[in-house]
């Protein structure tokens, strides 16, 4: 087996990044992973037992079944009961059905050991996560924090959307400091102020520390919009990140508060890779090759007009 996620309690993301992690690919939802697995054609075994008692929607749940099925390297050994609604979902995917109530899946009764009640085993469930509380998620399950934040009604002072945010990152191997740094990396200025400085408290022994980060519906300074790539700036630009956006937007922010400082006169559309030489030649690679251009052609912004008017926009030079 290369792949084995225990359903019960567990959501559609759980589920997701939990094989994700264990396949050795990155994905967010469950078109993503059929789409990762896809061009390996090695056989893999993925097994997920109590299907039916998994969380969320069960339309989710038949999705992911029915694209892995779809994928002829893939081995899929699902178990749900014959009277839930996901059953019928599967139909399409001609699964081969074990009925474990007929008689020659099951074994011989074998009679019960009678046990005094000192030595029955106990059994030990550990406490479901605090969400509200750093330390807590951090220190827990990751994948019974998913599924708890996947089912949560409220943000749990921003908690809930750093996690769903990170993503698969989170289900990795690590230590909760990793983790803290990580939610620390996601969590945006909407958030209850008191949970920054905890997770820096918890974060404070990671390999890495954050210098800052901006997500979406940031203001202070703003987010930046989507980038495909950024490098750090030299020469005109030193002490500056240049970045692209989804646009191909060549931008400048401030390397110490990612504060907009500029954008270069020329887009360049799907930019891979950016580079800038001492003499401050910006190089972007995309598909179709390099593209170079002198960072001194910079246009400068500062104040309300680097937050709401940066400049044209791709089109509005094409037209000029």
């Amino acid at each position: 087996m290369h792949a084995v996620v225990p359903m019960e309690g567990i959501g559609i993301r759980g589920a997701v990044w939990s094989l994700a992690s264990q396949l050795g690919v990155t994905a967010r939802t469950q078109g993503d992973l059929v789409s990762a697995l896809k061009p390996d054609l090695r056989r893999t075994v993925i097994v997920l037992p109590d299907l039916h008692a998994g969380i969320g929607d069960p339309a989710d749940l038949a999705e992911l079944v029915v694209g892995l099925a779809s994928l002829p390297q893939v081995r899929l050994v699902v178990e749900v009961r014959t009277t839930n609604p996901l059953f019928p979902a599967f139909q399409p995917a001609a699964p081969a059905v074990m009925n474990l109530d007929e008689t020659q899946w099951n074994e011989l009764p074998q009679p019960e050991p009678k046990l005094d009640d000192q030595d029955r085993p106990q059994e030990y469930a550990s406490p479901a996560p605090d969400l509200d509380v750093p330390a807590s998620v951090c220190s827990a399950d990751p994948v019974r924090v998913t599924a708890g934040y996947e089912a949560a009604k409220t943000d749990h002072g921003g908690l809930r959307t750093a996690w769903l945010r990170v993503g698969q990152a989170l289900l990795q191997d690590q230590q909760p400091a990793e983790r803290a740094l990580l939610l620390q990396t996601a969590l945006g200025d909407a958030a209850d102020p008191r949970i920054a400085p905890q997770l820096a408290d918890l974060a404070a022994g990671s390999k890495w520390e954050l210098l800052w980060s901006r997500v979406s519906g940031d203001i202070t300074p703003p987010w930046p919009g989507p980038v495909s790539a950024l490098t750090l700036g030299t020469g005109p630009i030193e002490g500056q990140v240049l970045l692209s956006d989804h646009l191909g937007v060549l931008r400048t922010i401030d390397l110490a508060s990612a504060t907009p400082t500029g954008r270069l006169a020329e887009p360049v559309k799907s930019t891979i890779a950016l580079s800038v030489l001492s003499e401050g030649t910006v190089v972007a690679l995309n598909h179709e090759g390099l593209h170079a251009q002198m960072a001194s052609q910079t246009v400068r912004t500062s104040g309300l007009t680097a937050l709401l008017d940066d400049g044209p926009s791709p089109i509005d030079q094409a037209i000029e």
